[in-house]
């Protein structure tokens, strides 16, 4: 380590650091100055929680949007047989059926929020427990399912305060 410069090399990867980060951008390991002591965070590097929200609810709606393009552009999607009742896309002048119909997908979207919810749990931060529980109430409320709706935003108010969050 120089100090001429403010890089340190990591011992993990051997990737150029900032002394002042507190982690390897490359790697992710800890880093420390020599002294043991760990830098003050830079908070420049940091992106607040409100964008990132932002960034996982756009990348959510965009697989949505994909997964219902794929619907209507006559591709089937595979899945359990359609229901009676299923919405209709109307192009110039002739009525298609989208691939399935859409509360079937919105309680698909539903499960799979649980599902990552679940990966989140296991493997996550607090505050990323807290966001993923927001998707899955915010899933079920999408597919309009009012018990499933209250469940999560009491999962999500625990969490959120768990991750030292208060509204």
């Amino acid at each position: 380590m120089s100090e001429a410069t403010n890089t340190i090399k990591c011992a993990d990867c051997g990737g150029v650091v900032s002394k002042r980060l507190n982690a390897c951008p490359h790697c992710g390991a800890p880093t420390a100055a020599k002294s043991g002591e760990v830098p003050p965070a830079d908070e420049s590097n940091y992106v607040s929680t409100p964008v990132t929200l932002l960034v996982i609810g756009g990348a959510l709606l965009m697989v949505v949007a994909i997964f219902l393009d794929a619907g209507e552009s006559g591709t089937p999607i595979s899945g359990p047989a359609q229901l009676p009742q299923e919405r209709r896309l109307s192009s110039g002048g002739t009525d298609r059926p989208l691939g399935r119909p859409m509360n079937e997908i919105d309680v698909q979207v539903a499960r799979d929020a649980v599902e990552q919810y679940d990966i989140v749990k296991r493997q996550g931060d607090a505050i990323e427990i807290c966001v993923q529980a927001g998707f899955a109430a915010a899933a079920y409320l999408q597919a309009k399912d009012e018990a499933n709706y209250r469940r999560w935003k009491q999962i999500e108010n625990a969490d959120c305060r768990a991750a030292g969050l208060t509204r």
